[in-house]
């Protein structure tokens, strides 16, 4: 029969069993407490925007809609968004009211200026130009000199100006702000002025005199014939030998 061990001996060799279990279980519970502590980490930065990123956004909606001036092509100076788009006006607005809703506005996108935010004026523009007119969905649209200002979807990259002249309509504004519209390729033709017209100094009345008339014809007088009558002839009668004595 095998002996009894001693209980002494016995729990000398079940403690480092215990110790080394303890130990596993203590690198397991930190491995998983260091997984959990990365993906809150992920998760944090993730959902909340870094103090740069905010920074960023509120210095941009303080900004609010730059607009600028460029040289673009035939068509000279034109206004510009702050990325270097074109800016249009529409000649169907009136008075400065955006007459561009709905599916127009879809492809010529208004210039819009968010709620806080101002216009700025580049280089070489005139701030008190600028303005701003409410449209039917509660939007506020930057104006130039009382035009709506729009942007064009057919531009695809800054320096573009496709828009100019669609539908005879549509037309890139210059810092003047020229009411007329103007093309690309023909120049805008100026009507020689008129002078007034005077009116020709009306003469005096004349006399008309009357037609002349010939005098009457007066015939000529018969020819004056005279006519010499002759003393009757005196026949003397002599008496022969007698006759009376005085």
């Amino acid at each position: 029969m095998r002996k009894a061990k001693p209980n002494g001996a016995h729990r000398s060799n079940e403690a480092p069993t215990r110790t080394v279990g303890w130990r596993r279980a203590g690198l397991v519970l930190a491995a998983a407490a260091g997984v959990g502590a990365v993906a809150a980490g992920c998760t944090s930065s993730a959902a909340t925007p870094s103090s740069t990123t905010v920074g960023r956004a509120a210095k941009s909606t303080s900004a609010g809609v730059v607009v600028s001036a460029a040289h673009l092509g035939t068509l000279g100076t034109v206004l510009v968004d702050g990325t270097g788009f074109a800016l249009y006006r529409y000649t169907a607005d009136v008075a400065g009211r955006p007459s561009c809703t709905g599916a127009c506005a879809a492809v010529w996108p208004p210039l819009t200026l968010p709620s806080g935010g101002k216009v700025v004026a580049g280089a070489g523009l005139d701030a008190t130009l600028f303005s701003v007119t409410s449209r039917s969905d509660g939007t506020r649209q930057v104006t130039f000199a009382g035009l709506p200002l729009y942007r064009y979807r057919g531009d695809t990259k800054a320096g573009q100006a496709n828009g100019q002249g669609v539908g005879g309509t549509w037309f890139t504004v210059p810092p003047a702000a020229a009411t007329t519209p103007t093309s690309s390729t023909v120049p805008p033709t100026t009507a020689a002025a008129v002078p007034p017209s005077t009116a020709a100094p009306v003469p005096a009345p004349t006399t008309t005199a009357p037609p002349a008339t010939s005098p009457p014809t007066t015939a000529a007088p018969p020819p004056t014939t005279t006519t010499t009558t002759a003393p009757p002839s005196t026949t003397t009668t002599t008496s022969g030998g007698g006759g009376y004595g005085y």
